[in-house]
């Protein structure tokens, strides 16, 4: 019998390549940042930067596993994952260059998405870069679905949605039934469920590719949450030698924090496996030379990180 450490891969770093997508709200900055090798005059506005969904299913870059699809990953290499029992890889990694305005959105919670389509979602964005007058839409004013309906009927967006001010650093846990919108300026970097059922309640009127997007305003007020008036994160930071954590969310779905390394240290592995992106700095991770824009998995069986900087890694853990 072969064992799970004798497999290919096993213990090693798992080095994904990003899915570009175009959007109509997209920009430049994914590529201006982190040097992606991205069309010139695409609006690129997602980066699945961790994703075995079928819309992005990310392809290793390197190794012995170089080539394969994450979902494969998944469905053939449990031992990778700490054995965790799930049909779909359970989570996924985004980022969201929103040159423009995003649509006014909702997504339904996993009970209401069993009876419909889809699955549910709930999401963690921290905010990487935000312009001088950054704003998200998170939440709103209205006290009950009903008041929201008719608010939303009659067009008084201003009154309804709930805008708050961003700055770099920020993090906002964004509940399914929650109504939100990334606005223009903001890069965000977003842990979520793996799904992508949305609900538009409204889109600026805009157009893309000629015509004007698809709203959901039926679907959408059967999942909105009333009141909504969240807030942003309240972060935990605790130092370690040579380095600093700071947690931003621990929920039912994720566990989500930021890691700040100076010169050397070693990362505590306490979990079946990690997701983590470079997005500051430049460095190793267990030996191997890792720069801002970099992805991988953290597999099952390492039992800590050894990490050089200066380097800021997002860490994700199911």
């Amino acid at each position: 019998m072969t064992d799970a450490n004798d497999k290919p891969g096993a213990g090693e770093l798992i080095f994904l390549e990003p899915v570009f997508l175009a959007k109509v709200w997209g920009g430049t900055r994914l590529r201006d940042l982190y040097g992606y090798a991205l069309p010139v005059n695409e609006k690129i506005g997602e980066c699945l930067a961790i994703s075995a969904r079928p819309e992005g299913d990310c392809i290793v870059r390197e190794g012995p596993l170089k080539g394969t699809r994450l979902s494969d990953l998944w469905s053939a290499r449990r031992d990778l994952f700490g054995e965790l029992q799930a049909d779909t890889f359970p989570l996924q990694i985004k980022i969201l260059d929103a040159h423009e305005d995003l649509s006014i959105q909702v997504h339904p919670d996993e009970a209401y998405a069993a009876l419909h389509q889809g699955g549910g979602k709930n999401e963690c964005w921290y905010v990487l870069r935000a312009s001088d007058s950054g704003r998200i839409v998170i939440g709103h004013e209205a006290e009950t679905v009903p008041e929201f309906a008719r608010l939303a009927a009659e067009g008084r967006w201003g009154e309804l949605l709930r805008s708050v001010e961003v700055r770099e650093g920020d993090a906002f846990f964004i509940p399914a039934g929650t109504v939100h919108a990334i606005l223009a300026g903001s890069l965000i970097y977003e842990v979520q469920q793996p799904s992508d059922t949305t609900y538009r309640l409204f889109d600026y009127d805009r157009l893309d590719a000629g015509a004007k997007r698809e709203l959901h305003v039926e679907a959408a007020l059967e999942v909105v949450v009333a009141p909504s008036r969240p807030l942003a994160v309240s972060p935990v930071v605790t130092a370690f030698e040579g380095a600093t954590h700071t947690l931003l969310t621990r929920n039912d779905f994720f566990t989500f924090g930021r890691w700040d390394v100076e010169h050397a240290a070693t990362l505590p592995m306490d979990a079946p496996f990690l997701l983590v992106s470079a997005m500051e700095g430049s460095g190793t991770v267990k030996g191997t030379v890792v720069v801002a824009g970099d992805h991988f998995i953290v597999p099952s069986g390492v039992p800590r990180l050894d990490v050089t900087g200066p380097l800021a890694l997002m860490v994700t853990a199911p």
